[in-house]
């Protein structure tokens, strides 16, 4: 079980960084002949259905004709949106794979992957990186320089800052912050 949860922590401290990094790139929602979902950076196999989820293209956006007033210069309501939402599996499936190596490793089957109560805490913490990008980043400054800025939020967030991990994300970050 240790090192199952030393894995998680891992994973997610690596992943934490750089999720909403991720939510600029292609992302595939798969779904296979059971019905099972699955979030992938390559090309669904040919016999499972896919839709491709991405980041909007580069460049101003408007809502009814006007820029947002609530963002910065070229973002608006579902720019921001899509990128919290392509955040969350972008966070969750490397994690899970990773958790999964571990515990292979350590020959445990009997821990299991804790999504369901590690999902709400990866929600609010991509949701809190894409807004505080749109509302204080012009769109064009943030493709110029996506890495140093997210960089420098995600370390604001792990000293406790704006975006700081709460729930289960931020337990097990900060019991892997104090080993």
């Amino acid at each position: 079980m240790k090192t199952t949860i030393s894995a998680l922590a891992s994973a997610l401290w690596v992943v934490a960084g750089w999720a909403p990094c991720a939510s600029e790139a292609a992302l595939f929602k798969c779904v296979d002949k059971a019905g099972a979902v699955s979030y992938q950076a390559d090309p669904c196999p040919v016999t499972e259905g896919e839709k491709q989820l991405k980041a909007p293209p580069a460049g101003p956006t408007q809502v009814s004709g006007k820029p947002s007033s609530r963002w910065k210069e070229g973002w608006s309501d579902g720019d921001i949106t899509a990128m919290a939402q392509t955040c969350v599996p972008g966070v969750i499936e490397p994690a899970r794979r990773d958790f999964a190596a571990a515990a292979a490793k350590a020959q445990d089957s009997t821990t299991q992957f804790p999504e369901a109560e590690l999902t709400p805490s990866v929600k609010a913490m991509c949701s809190c990186f894409a807004n505080r990008v749109g509302s204080t980043v012009a769109r064009a400054d943030f493709q110029r320089d996506k890495q140093a800025i997210l960089r420098k939020m995600n370390d604001d967030a792990m000293r406790g800052g704006a975006c700081k991990p709460e729930g289960l994300l931020g337990e097990v970050m900060g019991r892997s912050r104090q080993q």
